[in-house]
């Protein structure tokens, strides 16, 4: 058998594969398409357990008041901001990603 023998011999299965990858290409541009819509769905909520109030998220306890520190909005895993300078209320500060916020914005009234 020659090496062009075996190139027709493998047509069929070379079309089965390729019909194969096309259908996978195809369900992943569709998993792409549904990745995007949710990542863009889950933009657009409030963490649990967090309130947004004057552009700062707030912890809510289970007294049903706030915490006394915002936290970030802007990080995906919402670290406590600090004032800035420390001690003093002019700037609440992401230690993270360094956004700031009025430190005179105070927890939501319950």
């Amino acid at each position: 058998m020659s090496i062009i023998d075996d190139i027709l011999k493998g047509l069929p299965d070379n079309a089965r594969l390729r019909a194969f990858i096309e259908e996978q290409n195809s369900k992943i541009e569709i998993l792409k398409s549904e990745n995007n819509h949710l990542k863009n769905k889950l933009k657009r909520l409030e963490p649990v357990g967090f309130v947004e109030s004057e552009g700062l998220l707030w912890k809510k306890k289970s007294d049903g008041t706030f915490e006394k520190r915002p936290y970030c909005p802007h990080c995906t895993n919402n670290p406590i901001m600090s004032q800035f300078p420390p001690g003093m209320t002019m700037e609440w500060m992401c230690s993270k990603c360094d956004f700031g916020a009025d430190g005179k914005i105070e927890p939501p009234k319950v």
